[in-house]
């Protein structure tokens, strides 16, 4: 059995190589010297001057949002992007045991509040939508005309089925 030929640490792998192309070989430890000197290092003295004690300023921090501002924010997103209605009616009820309230102009949370599985809470939905509605244009009309058309039609009682034909005549500006 012949043995096989081993290559020497400098031969390189056994490769075709055109010999019009030319390619010097470089050493893996070589480094080339850079072009450019690197940018010296800052020094303290380079650093922003401070104002003399007579022109410092004291600068308050602004106070961080207390723990129910957090909370209430928290829920109300909850509300904002839940999906279906057992999760909205969920994310409603989580939101008043909380103790908290939409704000007076937010309609992503009232437009919400129309899937709740409680009527009484999407009859006051409408009437603050109504009153949002008529100082402002509704900010997703599509959404808001479909619940209000499902609403027209499903509703249990008459009085939230004359409602939601009355505002969704105003979101269209037919009222």
């Amino acid at each position: 059995m012949p043995r096989k030929m081993r290559r020497g640490p400098r031969e390189g792998p056994k490769v075709w190589h055109n010999p019009d192309v030319l390619v010097p070989r470089r050493h893996p430890i070589a480094r080339r010297e850079p072009t450019e000197p690197p940018p010296p290092p800052p020094t303290e003295e380079a650093a922003v001057p401070t104002p003399p004690a007579s022109r410092r300023q004291l600068v308050s921090l602004p106070t961080p949002p207390d723990e129910q501002a957090l909370e209430r924010a928290r829920l109300l997103e909850k509300l904002r992007v839940a999906e279906g209605r057992a999760a909205i009616t969920r994310a409603a009820a989580d939101l008043k045991k909380a103790g908290f309230e939409p704000e007076a102009d937010d309609q992503e949370a009232f437009i919400q509040l129309l899937e709740h599985s409680d009527e009484s809470v999407v009859s006051g939905a409408i009437a603050e939508l109504e009153r949002i509605l008529a100082l402002q244009p509704p900010k997703r009309f599509a959404v808001l005309e479909s619940r209000l058309r499902r609403l027209e039609e499903l509703a249990d009682e008459p009085s939230t089925q004359s409602a939601a034909a009355r505002l969704r005549r105003l979101a269209s500006g037919r009222a």
